[in-house]
């Protein structure tokens, strides 16, 4: 199982905020339970490409569309609640709030924020399709 997606490796943002994504794991547990992993497996897949896509998104729409930016935040916030990844979803929704503000400024600093994160959460995603994987062919 390997991820055909890396269009997002460029070099990290740093900020002071905690970057790392702990997954609920009771829900990652129950989509597992379902099928043996593969509903997880594409669901992980699907978020890893959607946290890729607004990466590059956001920003543009910052600058065209606040509201639309806000929205894009909010679906990608539902798809991480889905799957447990709940400080990510929180940030985005921290962005969708204060895209109601019209304060282009203050939403590219929360960006960059929340760009680390992003990244960090696509890392653990690797890292929990790479033990799926693993525990497949024990």
């Amino acid at each position: 199982m390997t991820l055909n997606m890396r269009c997002c490796d460029e070099a990290l943002p740093q900020s002071n905020k905690d970057t790392t994504e702990d997954f609920n794991t009771d829900k990652l547990a129950a989509l597992r339970q379902i099928d043996g992993a593969e509903l997880l497996s594409k669901s992980l897949r699907a978020l890893n490409e959607e946290i890729c896509m607004v990466r590059i998104d956001l920003p543009l729409l910052i600058n065209r569309d606040i509201i639309a930016a806000g929205r894009l935040a909010n679906k990608l916030a539902g798809f991480c609640n889905f799957l447990g990844a709940q400080t990510l979803a929180n940030e985005l929704r921290r962005f969708e709030t204060q895209s109601k503000n019209a304060d282009t400024e203050g939403l590219f600093r929360t960006l960059s924020e929340m760009d680390t994160l992003m990244a960090a959460t696509q890392k653990k995603v690797d890292r929990i399709l790479n033990e799926i994987e693993t525990d497949l062919m024990a």
